[in-house]
């Protein structure tokens, strides 16, 4: 009986769920209402695509980490758009707010662009990663701290779409009321 129970839970979720290539269904007031029920009632799902347990602190975790990775990397010849679009860890509205940013950026200056990374919203970020502090389920908010640099803190707002977790806002990025 609990595992039909489980069963037909996971059924009704999945076919309430947002198509993850359409954002109509992402509008702040209906993500927001369904992922608060969604993260009081799934609480993971097992993630082949990301190698790792898909959960809120995980996606926020292998997100933040793999861009410190590239930025470490000076991988300038894969500017910050083509790498988010690469990595396939952030919804639609996340993109969006990015590109929007970075054109809003390169029109007021088309030289220098933005100042700084929209992703840390910050010229500098902690070389060694981050880590875990805490997640709010009602806010969908991961905190992150810097390992090599404690004092640096990073809200990295997460949605569960589609049967993942992704990553919904950090930095700069859609963060609506940080």
């Amino acid at each position: 009986m609990k595992t039909f129970l489980i069963l037909s839970f996971l059924v009704i979720a999945c076919s309430a769920a947002p198509n993850h290539n359409s954002n109509k269904d992402m509008g702040a007031d209906s993500s927001q209402s369904m992922n608060r029920i969604l993260a009081e009632d799934v609480k993971y799902a097992v993630d082949s695509t990301f190698g790792i347990e898909n959960s809120p602190d995980g996606i926020a975790l292998k997100f933040i980490n793999a861009y410190v990775e590239h930025c470490n990397n000076n991988e300038d010849s894969v500017g910050i758009m083509e790498w988010v679009n690469n990595c396939k860890m952030t919804t639609p509205l996340f993109n969006e707010d990015l590109k929007r940013i970075l054109d809003e950026a390169y029109k007021a200056d088309p030289e220098m662009g933005l100042d700084v990374d929209p992703i840390f919203n910050a010229q500098d970020y902690p070389e060694k990663g981050f880590e875990f502090v805490s997640f709010d389920k009602k806010s969908l908010m991961v905190m992150l701290k810097g390992k090599d640099w404690p004092e640096y803190k990073l809200k990295v707002q997460v949605g569960f779409l589609n049967g993942y977790w992704l990553v919904n806002g950090c930095g700069m990025i859609y963060m609506f009321g940080q």
